[in-house]
């Protein structure tokens, strides 16, 4: 699966509203839905969107 990968310098905590996808930090991958939340540590992500997903993400100031 290709995900759009951003090496960022801070935490962030993405919230999901709505939809589903599976998000990346790193080797790890997680599969999230409407409701969950998840952590991703400072360093290489993405995130994949399997259906319409709107997040809110939270981050450390930088």
């Amino acid at each position: 699966m290709k995900y759009l990968l951003t090496n960022e310098p801070y935490d962030v905590f993405f919230y999901v509203v709505s939809g589903r996808g599976i998000f990346a930090a790193g080797e790890k991958q997680w599969a999230a839905k409407s409701g969950s939340m998840v952590f991703a540590p400072a360093g290489v992500r993405g995130i994949k969107c399997i259906e319409r997903l709107t997040v809110l993400g939270i981050q450390e100031p930088h």
